[in-house]
């Protein structure tokens, strides 16, 4: 990807409420936990993410938006 338009990306992500729809959530190398009780705790809090900053907030450990 061209930089100038990676850095635009980067500064649209960081300033502005991008919408976004998550509707398929695939878990990888997980080697300590058991896959059942990852998607039991955070897949429902991914998919009801409604922009990128929720979906990253929830994918870090967030928990709910509070930008842990």
């Amino acid at each position: 990807m061209d930089p100038t338009k990676m850095e635009a990306l980067l500064q649209r992500l960081s300033t502005e409420r991008v919408p976004i729809l998550a509707h398929d959530v695939i878990i990888k190398g997980n080697n300590k936990n058991k896959k059942s009780l990852i998607e039991f705790e955070v897949v429902d809090l991914l998919k009801k993410a409604t922009t990128v900053q929720q979906l990253l907030c929830e994918g870090g450990g967030g928990g709910g938006g509070g930008g842990n």
